[in-house]
């Protein structure tokens, strides 16, 4: 018997999501005290999730992995709080250099780094975009949830502001 919840999703608890996301238990456990995961209920089972609970799975291992390295707390603090979860999982289903620049763009925070990155970071990232967008090699969907991707990125950037003057002297 499938369970559903009311809007529709596949209901899965901890140890299916464990095995499709090629992680432990405790994973899926510790991923959800440190609120990367949005737990159902509780049953004789043990926790239950959405069956989309295993891209953000897979989303998560991937940041952990090489090129990017992120630690739990730079994915919740850092990642997750500025984008949208559906954006994040469209672009882990991007090329890694793709994702690279965009992540790039939004947790680095290099004080010594020229004023001016920022804007080449935005730049190259609106480039890559515009790339998707001439190729149409993605839905309306996709490109909606990039176009969120872009305004959480450029809220981010926008809040951080320039760096410091005395920063781009010493370059």
């Amino acid at each position: 018997m499938v369970h559903r919840r009311k809007h529709g999703t596949k209901i899965i608890h901890s140890a299916e999501l464990a095995k499709l996301g090629d992680v432990s238990r405790a994973t899926i456990y510790r991923y959800a005290e440190l609120g990367l995961l949005s737990p159902g209920r509780t049953d004789d089972r043990g926790l239950t999730f959405d069956e989309s609970s295993v891209d953000i799975v897979r989303l998560i291992q991937r940041l952990k992995e090489k090129p990017f390295r992120y630690s739990l707390s730079q994915i919740r603090d850092d990642v997750c709080s500025k984008f949208p979860l559906r954006a994040l999982i469209v672009m882990a289903n991007l090329p890694v250099d793709q994702i690279q620049v965009c992540l790039n763009a939004a947790v680095s925070k290099n004080p010594g780094a020229q004023p001016c990155i920022w804007e080449d970071k935005k730049n190259e990232r609106r480039g890559i975009l515009i790339d998707k967008k001439f190729n149409e090699t993605i839905s309306s969907d996709e490109q909606d949830e990039l176009d969120q991707l872009n305004e959480a990125l450029d809220q981010y950037l926008d809040e951080i502001g320039p760096l410091p003057t005395e920063h781009s002297e010493t370059l």
